[in-house]
């Protein structure tokens, strides 16, 4: 609720906003999938992120960790430097939420006890 007004003040219009709000839903979906870009990945992760990219942000590794946040043009992990770029399988996830792996375990996760990983 906060940014709206910002926004406004700002002079965004909301033609804009609808149109820079759709991309990134839209770009998301995509780094979330398990789309492949195959060898042209090599070239459009020089611009974009591309999935392969976006997934080191979810790595397991410590050494990953504060990486690829992007969300459209690569560049910007450029300029910040923590653009880091996939090098063989990935594991990703929490090492805390690995019984996370049914639909019910997923929808009990918020009540349950993260101390002493209980069940709910």
């Amino acid at each position: 609720m906060v940014r709206l007004p910002l926004l406004y003040l700002l002079g965004v219009t909301t033609a804009a906003l609808l149109i820079y709000e759709t991309t990134l839903v839209i770009v998301s979906m995509m780094h979330h999938s398990t789309i492949t870009l195959g060898r042209f990945d090599r070239i459009a992760r020089s611009v974009i992120v591309t999935p392969s990219v976006h997934s080191v942000h979810h790595s397991r590794d410590p050494d990953l960790y504060g990486a690829n946040y992007s969300s459209v043009l690569s560049v910007w992990d450029r300029v910040f430097r923590t653009l880091r770029l996939p090098c063989g399988p990935i594991q990703h996830g929490l090492d805390t939420h690995d019984d996370h792996r049914s639909v019910r375990s997923l929808l009990a996760s918020p009540f349950r006890d993260v101390h002493n990983r209980g069940e709910p």
